[in-house]
């Protein structure tokens, strides 16, 4: 039998460390979480996503900040109203990037798609406005504290106003039993006749001290 010079051993040793080494080193990727689930479902128009489910599951995320996309109202809406649609969805695609949940920047891809002629993006953009507006309003009707709508962010406020053609007048925040309202008076511009919507707010308000180790 031949034998194994101690040079083979010391040489072999090495390479197994070296190895041993370089899987601790090697990154594992990130576990998914639930809104990286439903994110990917959603995104593929699986029809059994829950909208609020998703809503909700963004919250909980690292990602959320019920204040970042606020910035994008002004030009957004700016564009619109020039009909630079090409600048519309730059906007509206850079918000969606980071918060796919973002009502606002969906109607505003919508109307983009369907007025350049791409009704495939336009139709799915329409399938995640509506989906997450109904998830909003489908069990409330915000007339009172009691009833109020449960949002994230104030976008979330003022997407659902705009898709009911509403326009916020005054707002108010109160707070009733300790939970935290958004109470904003709106004018219907086809009647004029005013009235009050209320918004649930203990979502945006919780995550300020969330934050705080």
């Amino acid at each position: 039998m031949k034998r194994v010079s101690g040079a083979f051993f010391i040489l072999l040793s090495i390479v197994l460390t070296v190895a041993a080494q370089t899987a601790q080193e090697t990154p594992k990727p990130p576990e998914k979480t639930k809104y990286d689930v439903l994110l990917e479902k959603v995104k593929q128009k699986d029809p059994s996503v829950n909208f609020t489910e998703l809503r909700y599951a963004f919250y909980e995320s690292p990602n959320y900040n019920p204040y970042a996309p606020m910035m994008t109202y002004r030009p957004l809406n700016a564009a619109l109203a020039q009909k630079n649609y090409e600048e519309v969805l730059k906007i509206a695609e850079s918000v969606l990037a980071k918060n796919f949940v973002e009502v606002n920047s969906h109607m505003a891809a919508q109307i983009a798609y369907q007025e350049t002629g791409n009704a495939e993006r336009a139709q799915f953009h329409k399938f995640m406005a509506d989906g997450l507006l109904n998830s909003i309003k489908s069990t409330v009707d915000g007339k009172s504290p009691q009833t109020a709508f449960e949002v994230i962010s104030i976008n979330e406020e003022y997407g659902l106003m705009r898709s009911m053609k509403l326009r916020p007048v005054g707002q108010s925040l109160m707070m009733d039993k300790g939970h935290s309202y958004d109470a904003i008076k709106v004018i219907d511009p086809q009647t004029n006749q005013e009235s009050t919507l209320y918004f649930n707010i203990d979502r945006p308000f919780k995550w300020e001290s969330r934050k705080k180790p």
